[in-house]
């Protein structure tokens, strides 16, 4: 989180304007942070997300969705000491992140996720910021379609 918040906003990290990562969308910043883990991790976290039901697998619904820790800071607790919340949402949030992260790079790839983050930097408001980014269909619906056939192995 603290390299993406450097490399994208020098100076803000912690700051009010982003004190969980970075200003990026938080499932951004969680699929980065998954990125950087082993491949086994995104693997697993990757089937992870293909077995949630189809309405936790919404595309629209992955890149609309503040971190839940958002709505709930007490979750943030969790890393000084506190007991683990049992909070589906929370738990749900970091192989949605990823799977929407890997899809994109997998369809577009570096091209597609740097196009993603230089829009959204300049304002451009999600989910219509990932429409014809590279790789991608020009029409949102189009996309669902490709994220739901690409996150159940159909493509």
């Amino acid at each position: 989180h603290v390299l993406l918040a450097a490399r994208f906003f020098p100076g803000a990290h912690g700051s009010a304007r982003a004190p969980y990562g970075s200003p990026l969308p938080d499932w951004i910043d969680e699929g980065v942070a998954i990125w950087a883990e082993p491949e086994t991790s995104r693997e697993t976290r990757i089937a992870q997300a293909r077995a949630l039901p189809p309405e936790r697998r919404d595309l629209v619904s992955i890149l609309t969705t503040p971190h839940p820790a958002a709505a709930n800071r007490e979750v943030l607790a969790i890393r000084d000491g506190a007991a683990i919340p049992d909070d589906q949402a929370l738990w749900d949030f970091y192989p949605r992140s990823i799977a929407a992260l890997a899809f994109l790079h997998d369809t577009g790839g570096r091209a597609a996720t740097s196009e993603l983050v230089r829009r959204i930097i300049a304002g451009a408001p999600l989910p219509d910021a990932i429409v014809g980014l590279p790789g991608l269909p020009g029409e949102l619906a189009e996309i669902e379609v490709a994220f739901e056939r690409w996150l159940m192995g159909a493509d």
